[in-house]
């Protein structure tokens, strides 16, 4: 009875307004790191702290990417996502994207260019699911 209610419900505007403000910098840090790194991005290992830098920037759009298509699932909620959408996700996708930037360094043979191929889709799996990374968290913590 709800999915039937929540199809007959409008399309909230200002989620879609965010989901494709969302999206849209997705795409755009996608073409800006693609035009940046275009003859490094898949082949070069690790050489410096400056490169690192691209390399965590690789990680965002992905995040960005995998939340848009989490928050289209809620476009027909009603209520308002201004605070949430503004400054937690942000700020959670961005802490995700630190942590995998961080393990994936951890390791020599995911530090050279499988690190493009590995944190990808991670990253986007990450931000799809970052209404459950609390609980997500919390069982990976608690299991000994």
């Amino acid at each position: 009875m709800n999915a039937v209610n929540n199809q007959l419900r409008p399309i909230n505007k200002e989620r879609l307004c965010y989901i494709i403000g969302y999206f849209g910098i997705s795409l755009i840090l996608l073409m800006m790191i693609f035009s940046i790194l275009k003859t490094y991005i898949f082949y070069f290992d690790v050489k410096h702290e400056n490169w690192n830098f691209y390399r965590f920037l690789w990680c965002i759009p992905f995040a960005f990417l995998g939340f848009s298509f989490l928050a289209l699932i809620y476009i027909r909620s009603p209520d308002s996502p201004f605070p949430k959408y503004l400054i937690y996700y942000p700020i959670l996708l961005f802490f995700m994207c630190s942590i995998v930037f961080g393990v994936l360094h951890l390791f020599k043979s995911s530090s050279s260019f499988l690190y493009y191929y590995l944190s990808a889709p991670i990253c986007f799996t990450l931000g799809y699911l970052a209404d459950d990374f609390r609980s997500l968290a919390k069982s990976a913590l608690n299991k000994k």
